[in-house]
């Protein structure tokens, strides 16, 4: 009768389980979504154009394809002495070195402001060129197996000096 009964309650719980699997769940309240920038792109002084790409984060619940206005932005560009503004539409072109010349040792500032509040700032230093002198030193290795396959092995020694370009 006890087996009965526990096989009885395993049955019922099993059935529940897989009903309330196939069900629905609407009253689910999502995080909030913060927009945010999303800001990539590089400075080239050997590069006719330097980009920046301004985007926008995408939500993680809900549809990801939907985006919050987040106002127009203004962008400036630094390096301290220079100064170049421009807006979303003229960074899709990039930015000319004829334009704005990017220089090697130079830090550059990038600042976004939009008219809804979000901003952002960021800042780097364009490296100088390197040269490498690169030594090399090679010793190949020859194995043979079963007069059928040759296994080669290269070893190297790394370069024992690399200094700046200045």
């Amino acid at each position: 009768m006890k087996r009965a009964f526990y096989k009885f309650i395993f049955s019922v719980l099993a059935i529940i389980s897989f009903i309330s699997c196939e069900k629905e769940v609407n009253n689910l309240k999502y995080p909030e979504f913060k927009p945010k920038w999303d800001i990539s792109g590089y400075l080239s002084p050997d590069n006719p154009m330097s980009k920046i790409i301004l985007s926008q984060n995408l939500r993680n619940y809900g549809n990801p394809w939907q985006f919050d206005d987040m106002g127009h932005p203004t962008i400036t560009l630094s390096d301290g002495t220079n100064l170049i503004v421009f807006d979303s539409t003229q960074m899709r072109s990039g930015i000319k070195r004829s334009d704005f010349p990017i220089q090697e040792g130079k830090t550059y500032t990038l600042k976004i402001i939009t008219d809804k509040g979000f901003n952002a700032e960021a800042s780097c230093t364009v490296p100088f060129r390197g040269k490498f002198d690169l030594d090399v030193d090679t010793t190949i290795t020859r194995y043979l197996y079963q007069d059928s396959l040759t296994f080669l092995t290269v070893h190297y020694r790394p370069p024992t000096h690399c200094h700046p370009e200045r």
